[in-house]
């Protein structure tokens, strides 16, 4: 069995779809209007989600620009408080000095001058302990090298003395070895050593 070709196959599907229209009429007609209603139903499908997801992005987009919005307004909203705040304490400090050089000072301004005298007068406090704490650190560090310069002087002049010390013993051993003539090692003093008779050792100073 020959396989049909591609043309073969087309030209025998025109060849049915011929036949059955001309039997069932409308068939053919139907079965495009079938392809265009999905087709065209997929295309709205599809222009659908496009749609959903452009809204939902658009709001996502809104509601962070809502966001920055709130941010930057409550950034600007608490900067201008503090230079209200700031302007608002220079003026009052102005108003002091100035009544304080004319001398018409009123109660309540003499307490509120009072307070900054003090205030200010514990800031600068505090400045000085921290330089005096700061001073002392330094003293107490500058010891601390001292002390460990002098260990470290001492403990190399212990060693030298002791390297002194054991030189000296072994060279008086030396000495007092050579004096009293032969000896050897590992014997009871009054023994002879293997291979020599008695008459030997006594030759020899034993």
């Amino acid at each position: 069995m020959t396989t049909l070709s591609k043309s073969a196959k087309a030209q025998a599907k025109i060849a049915v779809s011929n036949v059955l229209d001309s039997f069932l009429p409308g068939f053919n007609a139907n079965k495009i209007n079938k392809q265009k209603k999905v087709h065209k139903k997929n295309s709205v499908q599809l222009i659908s989600e496009n749609l959903k997801k452009r809204v939902e992005l658009n709001e996502f987009d809104s509601q962070k620009l809502k966001k920055q919005r709130k941010l930057k307004e409550k950034k600007e909203i608490k900067k201008r408080k503090n230079d209200e705040k700031w302007l608002e304490k220079q003026a009052k400090s102005e108003i002091l000095k100035q009544h304080k050089e004319k001398g018409t000072l009123t109660p309540k301004e003499q307490k509120v001058l009072n307070k900054k005298i003090i205030a200010n007068r514990k800031r600068l406090e505090e400045w000085d302990l921290d330089e005096d704490i700061q001073e002392e650190l330094n003293d107490v560090q500058q010891e601390i090298l001292q002390a460990t310069d002098i260990k470290l002087v001492e403990s190399r002049k212990r060693k030298q003395n002791k390297k002194k010390t054991q030189f000296t013993t072994s060279t008086d051993g030396t000495q007092n070895t050579g004096t009293h003539g032969k000896r050897y090692t590992g014997l009871t003093p009054g023994l002879a050593p293997v291979g020599l008779s008695d008459d030997e050792s006594s030759d020899n100073g034993f």
